[in-house]
């Protein structure tokens, strides 16, 4: 449950959440704007386009968008953000042709 990530937040400690491509952003974003911490949500670029208009409805909240490239820059942000100890969400159901 959600106390496993306030325990962490507690003790200064980031993470990856990893989660199913399924029900919505609002949803989540209800239960990760509970969290005192910075959220990093890994994107494709359509998706970032998508997900736009409600991460400037919770502005209060911390959340930044990784966009995917390919350059694999966002290798380096996600990096980052780990190194701060703060959590980064990525969806790990997606097919992409390669």
């Amino acid at each position: 449950g959600v106390h496993h990530l306030e325990n962490m937040v507690k003790q200064d400690k980031g993470g990856l959440l990893v989660s199913a491509h399924l029900g919505n952003w609002e949803a989540a974003g209800h239960l990760l704007k509970r969290l005192n911490t910075r959220i990093h949500i890994v994107m494709y670029d359509g998706e970032h386009e998508k997900i736009k208009a409600y991460l400037d409805k919770v502005r209060e909240r911390s959340f930044n968008v990784i966009v995917i490239k390919n350059d694999i820059s966002h290798i380096y942000e996600i990096n980052e953000a780990f190194k701060r100890n703060e959590f980064v969400c990525i969806h790990a159901d997606r097919f992409v042709k390669g």
